[in-house]
């Protein structure tokens, strides 16, 4: 997981989604035992069900309902059969477009971090930027070091915390904790992703009160017995890797 320690106006406002297809993709990847077509953000719903979700989530953006070409980057990432380089090429160009788009109106100045993928897009987005990094346990998810945080972190307007897949919010609970524990304004924190779940969407639209921003590309449907993201993405780090 990664911090981005930034200066600027926060971004915020909530979204409704459409209803782009995408194929069940990555289901024997994920070892689901059942494939089945999905809609783009069905967990958000159309119409007056998107306008209840939005009202209920108002510190969370998505992107893809508003933005064709998010649609098709995520439908070609979905896709099992893409690989190698063809993924990492689709891939960064997916984060670099999020970026953009989650950042547009907001200056940039100095960033923390500790996800090596999501870094480098942000640094071709950004350009020059402090990266600093922050692990977490994986089991527990708690913060085991963070010692690498600027020592006026408290004093950034903004704070990115940077997560390529969420399907369980714990992690990044409590990187929020610890950043507000070192004197980082609630409001100052937005999380930037990829796809998450529709309940780690939940937890984050309560955590310090809804306070924090959110900003993801999409939300995916749900999750299967091992704990998956449906659609999802696969094991993103190994497939980027391979």
């Amino acid at each position: 997981m990664r911090a981005i320690a930034r200066t600027g106006a926060r971004a915020a406002a909530a979204a409704a989604a459409a209803g782009l297809s995408v194929a069940g993709g990555l289901a024997a990847c994920q070892g689901a035992s059942e494939k089945r077509s999905f809609e783009a953000c069905e967990a958000i719903g159309d119409g007056f069900r998107a306008a209840v979700w939005a009202k209920r989530h108002e510190n969370i953006t998505v992107l893809e309902p508003e933005n064709d070409q998010i649609g098709r980057l995520l439908t070609a990432l979905r896709d099992r059969r893409t690989t190698g380089a063809d993924f990492r090429q689709i891939a960064d160009r997916l984060m670099s477009l999020l970026f953009e788009l989650a950042l547009a109106s907001v200056d940039t100045d100095e960033v923390t971090d500790d996800a090596s993928i999501l870094a480098e897009a942000l640094r071709r987005t950004m350009g020059d930027v402090e990266v600093c990094k922050v692990t977490c346990d994986d089991t527990s998810k708690a913060v085991t070091d963070s010692s690498s945080l600027p020592a006026d972190l408290s004093e950034r307007d903004l704070v990115l915390v940077l997560v390529p897949v969420m399907n369980d919010h714990h992690r990044c609970e409590h990187l929020v904790e610890a950043l507000t524990q070192r004197g980082v304004d609630a409001g100052s924190i937005v999380v930037v992703a990829l796809t998450m779940s529709p309940d780690v969407a939940d937890k984050l639209s309560k955590i310090e009160g809804g306070a924090i921003g959110v900003v993801s590309a999409t939300i995916d449907s749900g999750v299967d017995h091992r704990g998956f993201l449906m659609p999802g993405l696969g094991v993103f780090h190994e497939r980027y890797g391979e």
